[in-house]
Parts: structure tokens; sequence; C-alpha cells
């Protein structure tokens, strides 16, 4: 992650948060998940994995190793974040 070098040369303790919204995480390989979580908590940082309905999950829960693809768009939208999406 570019980012990572940025924080560690200029921030501060918890000067850095990431939100995995459940289609981007979703798609990725549990080991890739693991390894952003292991490079962010590295700089004190947080990530936070989002689950389908946007809420914080406190893993990445149940799925297959290799990740799968989020295509539906309401899925898709409804994961970015928990507020109330106008009908």
């Amino acid at each position: 992650m570019f980012l990572v070098p940025e924080v560690l040369r200029t921030g501060r303790e918890r000067s850095l948060m990431v939100c995995l919204a459940w289609h981007v995480h979703r798609r990725l390989h549990i080991r890739e998940v693991q390894n952003v979580r292991k490079e962010i908590l590295s700089t004190d940082g947080d990530v936070i994995i989002l689950g389908p309905d946007g809420e914080p999950l406190g893993n990445p829960g149940q799925r297959p190793a290799e990740g799968e693809r989020i295509t539906d768009p309401d899925v898709r939208r409804n994961g970015l974040t928990d507020a109330p999406v106008p009908a």
C-alpha cells in the first residue's frame, strides 16, 4: 500500500483508518485481506471490515478463500454505509 510509508513517516497514533466495503473485501483472496490488516495495523491504524449492510464486522466472515465478486448494484451500494439509502 502506498499510504503506509507516508503514515509511518508523518503520522500520529491512529492517524489512518481504512474501511473495506463488503464488495471490496469479498472479491479479495483471504490472504490479501489479512495482509491489508497486518500492514495497516503496523502503522497503529485501524481496519474496519464492513458487512453487506454497511455495519462493521469483527472479521471477514465465512467466505471462499479465493474471494467472490459481488455484482448486485443494490448490495454494493448498501455495503458502503449503514446510513439509510433513499428509495
